[in-house]
């Protein structure tokens, strides 16, 4: 199912600057997470486009001012679950909101199309980043080994929302 949001742009209370989240495609988010120092060395391109288990990736791009600034990259697994492969917000956008605004309108673009599950897998180290789940209603739910090292896996249950139903023209 393609990603088409609505994007919005909002005046974040933290920042100096413009937020704006939108859809992007799996080339502009590899693009971005290669700029993202804790995430070194990065797979290649074509493995994460692999790792999509051949579905349509869902690439959120949050721009501040309009230039990128954070996103987040998943895929469907199953009928009603997602999982949240990998995202990230550049060191010099951090502690803005960012990561908290692109968490609510990745929650709120799954429940409207019926998914009742988001996966997230952080690795140990990212401390940051289990307080902002946590806060944004995720809960702990195992711990996964790999190649790559020890990750935390984090699960959060959407609640089903109603898409606003169309309203007649008047003509």
């Amino acid at each position: 199912m393609p990603f088409v949001p609505t994007s919005h742009v909002q005046k974040n209370r933290r920042l100096r600057f413009a937020l704006r989240v939108r859809a992007g495609s799996l080339h502009e988010a590899y693009q971005l997470l290669t700029r993202i120092p804790e995430l070194q060395p990065l797979q290649s391109f074509d493995m994460l486009k692999a790792e999509c288990n051949g579905s349509a990736p869902f690439c959120l791009i949050a721009e501040a001012n309009w230039r990128p600034a954070a996103c987040a990259v998943g895929y469907a697994v199953g009928e009603s679950g997602f999982l949240m492969c990998l995202g990230g917000v550049l060191p010099e956008y951090r502690h803005c909101g960012i990561a908290h605004t692109l968490l609510e309108e990745q929650d709120c673009f799954l429940s409207e199309r019926g998914y009742r599950r988001i996966e997230l897998r952080v690795p140990l180290q990212d401390e940051a980043v289990f307080a902002l789940l946590e806060r944004a209603g995720y809960a702990r739910v195992g711990v996964e080994s790999s190649r790559r090292g020890k990750k935390l896996l984090y699960e959060k249950r959407l609640a089903p929302r109603p898409v606003p139903a169309l309203q007649p023209l008047q003509i």
